[in-house]
């Protein structure tokens, strides 16, 4: 649906879409460029409630380009804050952030395993999974294997940026309020990503 109607924006002079003129993703064919700034417009016109705070999605956005240089990304995703309760990955390289789960977090490593898990989505392009919001309509077997699948990869990610390891474990202990039936059981989340982690010391 949004690559027709990227190809329908690329053939207009001064094309729109939801009420703003497009960037130049769209007119230049960076298809994941375009798709990105769609989802952003998406979110906007469904009220997403963006929290507007410069300074801490820059910080928070500084996270992630830590993160980010040690996956497989060519670009950084982009941070978005939202006043809703669920955090999660986007197309297009967008990660949504829930203001509720940056109050419920104590260090930035924990921060940093948050992000590093929807990049860990991202990066495998697992779509609109998400660490604990709403997933997408598809089978709880791949759901849950592209949950365990960013949990490992996160402590990966957290590690080679510089962050302890064991800051993902402490992240899920606190996001992961209760058991989602789509979602691997939340002791084995945890269990599986403290054996990856070993221990092994980093900035908290």
């Amino acid at each position: 649906m949004k690559l027709a109607v990227l190809v329908v924006l690329a053939g207009c002079a001064k094309p729109h879409y939801l009420g703003a003129v497009v960037p130049k993703p769209c007119t230049e064919r960076d298809a994941e460029g375009c798709l990105g700034w769609m989802a952003e417009r998406d979110l906007a016109a469904a009220e997403l409630d963006i929290y507007d705070d410069s300074e801490l999605r820059r910080y928070v956005q500084g996270i992630a380009d830590r993160v980010a240089k040690h996956s497989l990304l060519g670009a950084p995703p982009r941070v978005l804050i939202a006043d809703r309760d669920e955090t999660y990955a986007t197309s297009g390289r967008r990660i949504v952030i829930a203001r509720r789960t940056l109050e419920k977090l104590s260090s930035e490593a924990e921060l940093a395993g948050v992000i590093a898990h929807e990049l860990a989505h991202v990066e495998g392009r697992h779509s609109v999974v998400s660490l604990f919001g709403r997933p997408p309509d598809e089978g709880f077997v791949n759901r849950r294997d592209a949950e365990a699948i960013a949990d490992e990869r996160a402590v990966f990610l957290l590690e080679r940026a510089g962050y302890a390891p064991t800051a993902m474990a402490s992240a899920l202990r606190v996001v992961l309020e209760a058991e989602d039936e789509e979602h691997p059981l939340r002791a084995d989340r945890i269990a599986r990503v403290t054996v990856m982690a070993g221990g092994r010391p980093g900035f908290e």
